[in-house]
């Protein structure tokens, strides 16, 4: 996120929103979103072209984005050390507003389980004890998201090496796993009856 301090800087007749970025090591487009968010009632940019602007906002401590994720980066585990950084157990609560009907509320647990294979480091989540207003739910819908979720469980994410997911690991077989599930085969049954 960029800092508020900035310089009020006037614009010259031969200057252009890149002339400008580059005299200043910066990116346009965050120029651009600095300015806007900042200007209040000043003239918003939206082109190049800065013709009739008068002044732009230029931060005094610009940041990249790419500069803010590097430094992100930084502050992450190692893949390496992602076993005695995470708890085995999660508390998830998720609250969710709907349109003139009362909030839900879902919890539920997520256990991690993070192991090494190969070169890669594999992190398996499973999700339980899941209660929607503090009941365990019974509808046909729930049963179902349910049962998908258990069908595929635990499901193994590829970690990379600055601690991100990348990708599922070993998708094909999160696949059959699914189609194989007898239980989940029932449910969808009786969902359409």
């Amino acid at each position: 996120m960029m800092k508020k301090d900035f310089i009020k800087y006037k614009v010259k007749p031969d200057d252009s929103l890149s002339s400008i970025t580059f005299r200043m090591n910066m990116n346009k487009y965050d120029l651009k979103e600095f300015h806007n968010q900042n200007c209040g009632k000043m003239d918003k940019l939206w082109f190049e072209s800065l013709k009739g602007v008068e002044f732009i906002l230029i931060p005094t401590a610009y940041i990249s984005k790419e500069e803010q994720e590097d430094q992100l980066q930084k502050r992450l585990p190692f893949a390496q050390d992602l076993a005695s950084f995470h708890a085995d157990e999660y508390n998830i609560t998720e609250n969710i507003q709907q349109l003139n009907k009362s909030e839900l509320e879902f919890n539920y647990n997520v256990n991690i389980e993070i192991e090494q294979k190969a070169a890669q480091i594999i992190a398996k989540t499973r999700q339980k004890n899941f209660k929607k207003n503090n009941c365990t739910p019974d509808d046909k819908v729930t049963s179902l998201a349910l049962a998908c979720m258990e069908a595929v469980s635990p499901i193994p994410f590829i970690i990379s090496p600055h601690g991100k997911i990348s990708s599922f690991a070993d998708h094909k077989t999160l696949v059959q796993k699914f189609k194989d599930n007898e239980t989940l085969e029932k449910l969808l049954i009786s969902f359409g009856n």
